[in-house]
């Protein structure tokens, strides 16, 4: 049934994988119909590539069928042999208790024969078949004690195996849309403070958390962009004043060398250095 089940499945999806490469084929034959009359070298060079690409593909296909019905068989094969194998041991375990019943019937009735003819011998019959006993029960009970352990150890493995499934395929998703919030964040981050509309950001269909932490990047972007430009102004505006500054001086020190030293006037004096200071 397990077999029959598989193998209907993979033929559907075959079935679906052909559809799907014949729909992409028709697909590109279509745009390269659209630019054949541009340049009929190229389209006749890729027609005959998707020609080859589609032969490719049809033997691929086959030799997967093909595959897929090898296993299908070896898999009948294996249950065949999995079926005959559990009946094989059921008939072992039973046969198995089978002979100690019997065993157990001729004691009882060698115990009644000699409780008949040798009552002495009949006692000692029943204290060796009740030490046997004991001694049966005292080696077994460790191995079905395992063996019940072991089927339920089994179907918490099955349950762990499920559960892990489940992780994986949410651990799958949850990268995945990781994956897709880093590009989208990343792609935020790349733009420039007049690029990024906050208002437009508040009205989308977001979660808050987001939002917020979008904005608040931007706004930080901003000031650190800001700060560096007017950083670099400054710089700029102080070397101006600098070199300023040490133009006048060589001016004043030139012009005092050329002209003869004249004592100015308290107020004169002041308003130069004043100058110069600035």
């Amino acid at each position: 049934m397990t077999t029959s089940k598989n193998n209907s499945s993979s033929t559907d999806s075959f079935d679906v994988l052909e559809n799907e490469f014949d729909k992409a084929f028709v697909d590109l034959d279509v745009l390269i119909g659209e630019v054949e009359h541009e340049n009929s070298e190229l389209s006749f060079e890729c027609r005959r590539r998707l020609t080859r690409i589609s032969g490719i593909f049809v033997q691929f296909v086959h030799k997967v069928a093909i595959m897929n019905q090898h296993n299908c068989e070896l898999e009948k094969d294996l249950q065949n042999s999995n079926n005959k194998l559990i009946g094989v041991l059921a008939t072992n375990s039973l046969l198995e208790e089978q002979s100690e019943q019997l065993l157990l019937r001729v004691h009882s009735l060698s115990c009644q024969l000699y409780s008949k003819t040798a009552p002495h011998e009949s006692e000692i019959i029943k204290k060796k078949l009740d030490k046997e006993m004991r001694m049966f029960n005292t080696k077994n009970l460790p191995i079905t004690k395992s063996q019940a352990e072991i089927s339920l150890l089994k179907e918490e493995n099955l349950k762990l195996k499920s559960l892990l499934n489940s992780v994986h395929s949410e651990i799958y998703g949850a990268r995945l849309a990781a994956k897709y919030l880093d590009k989208e964040l990343a792609g935020r981050f790349e733009m420039s403070d007049s690029d990024i509309d906050v208002v437009n950001l508040s009205n989308s269909e977001e979660e808050p958390a987001q939002k917020i932490k979008v904005i608040d990047f931007a706004k930080s972007n901003s000031i650190h962009a800001a700060s560096r430009r007017f950083d670099k102004v400054a710089r700029s505006t102080v070397q101006d004043w600098l070199r300023q500054e040490k133009e006048l001086r060589k001016l004043y020190e030139s012009s005092s060398k050329t002209f003869p030293k004249k004592r100015l006037p308290g107020a004169g004096r002041r308003l130069l250095n004043k100058d110069l200071d600035e």
